[in-house]
């Protein structure tokens, strides 16, 4: 990444990288579309086991980059510059560490799409509760893309997404509201929309981590989020994939943190179990 990345970990707070970078993005994503190109989604894939994939840091501030993610000795095909380091970020559930008092889920949306890429409209919303010691813990504030109002996706459902703009701050709904939260991921990384995601010639894949760090005297924590993940087929709406899906996590202060996550509806959609 040429500039300094924000990436949004899910239901919890913005976490910046000034070093997180997709090696060449000029080979993972295709040039912009013409007016007028073709994308359709046949299917999706929320993956919570095993690693990402290979993105890239600059190798002066590893010592920056966010808990459970390993560093990869000489990678096939590597994507990195000689100034950066391969590394790839944990799936499913982690917890506490010598060096992290928390717990986190990582999960990769993996969609496989024919066509221009570019030309599909895609992103992430998110609602979910928290708590710490057994009383709510107030939700962080939702991103600024997908834009408010409602989205459409095929065959029946309907998401109402409100998002934050350079004048309001709204923060993410909870489980019982109607309406989601604006969670990014609408565009591959670049220099001005900096998340974990990319586009290649049949994949658009992101990675996120919803995560919580626990300050010292908090004996127990939880939170549970629900997560609509989209790749809308442009311009035939009805070649799109989304994921409904609930992840659930809980950790007390011996170290022990539990964690699930169940799909709840999609189409072409695979939630797949740690």
């Amino acid at each position: 990444m040429l500039l300094i990345s924000s990436i949004r970990m899910g239901n919890d707070r913005h976490v910046l990288f000034a070093f997180l970078a997709l090696g060449s993005l000029a080979a993972s994503s295709p040039a912009l579309a013409k007016e007028g190109q073709p994308c359709g989604c046949s299917s999706m894939k929320i993956i919570s086991k095993g690693n990402s994939d290979i993105y890239c840091a600059n190798t002066k501030d590893l010592k920056k980059l966010p808990p459970f993610t390993k560093a990869v000795v000489n990678p096939p095909n590597n994507p990195c510059t000689a100034q950066q380091t391969p590394f790839t970020f944990d799936l499913g559930l982690q917890k506490s560490t010598n060096s992290y008092r928390g717990y986190q889920w990582g999960f990769a949306v993996v969609a496989t799409v024919s066509g221009n890429p570019n030309v599909c409209t895609e992103g992430q919303y998110v609602r979910g509760d928290r708590t710490d010691n057994g009383k709510p813990v107030e939700n962080p504030e939702a991103a600024n893309v997908p834009e408010k109002g409602e989205l459409s996706l095929p065959p029946n459902q309907k998401i109402n997404g409100v998002a934050n703009t350079a004048n309001t701050h709204i923060r993410d709904p909870k489980l019982s509201d109607a309406n989601y939260g604006a969670d990014g991921f609408t565009e591959p990384t670049n220099a001005n929309h900096n998340w974990a995601k990319r586009h290649e010639p049949q994949k658009i894949v992101w990675f996120d981590a919803p995560s919580r760090p626990v300050r010292h005297g908090t004996q127990k924590s939880s939170l549970e989020g629900e997560f609509v993940s989209f790749v809308k087929g442009k311009p035939d709406d009805a070649k799109s994939c989304w994921c409904k899906f609930k992840l659930k996590m809980d950790w007390t202060a011996a170290g022990n943190a539990t964690g699930s996550i169940d799909k709840i509806d999609g189409k072409d959609c695979d939630v797949e179990k740690p």
